[in-house]
């Protein structure tokens, strides 16, 4: 069960797992290795968008916590999905900066 962000376990509340940072660990991974040549495939570069779009509509305070190099490199990122041909790419892009602008 989730609770708030957290799995909810029962009796050991302390090995709860904090479900974004999990994501964003992934991210920080993830991020380094996709290149421009990746983003060549169609299907990848649309499910990449949308993943980033997900978790930044979901997790806006912490991308705002990320450590300055991984948030440059995400901006970066975003910056190259606004620019892209396949309109699908652009709009992701765009509700994710969106979230990250609504973010207080």
């Amino acid at each position: 069960r989730l609770k708030g962000g957290r799995a909810m376990g029962g009796a050991n509340e302390a090995s709860a797992v904090d479900v974004a940072q999990v994501v964003f660990i992934g991210l920080n991974t993830v991020i380094p290795l996709i290149t421009d040549e990746l983003l060549t495939f169609p299907k990848l570069c649309r499910q990449y968008f949308a993943l980033l779009a997900q978790t930044l509509e979901a997790y806006p305070g912490k991308v705002a916590a990320l450590p300055p190099d991984l948030f440059a490199t995400l901006m970066r990122t975003l910056e190259y999905g606004l620019k892209h041909a396949d309109r699908e790419v652009a709009r992701e892009s765009l509700d994710a900066l969106g979230a990250v602008g609504q973010f207080q």
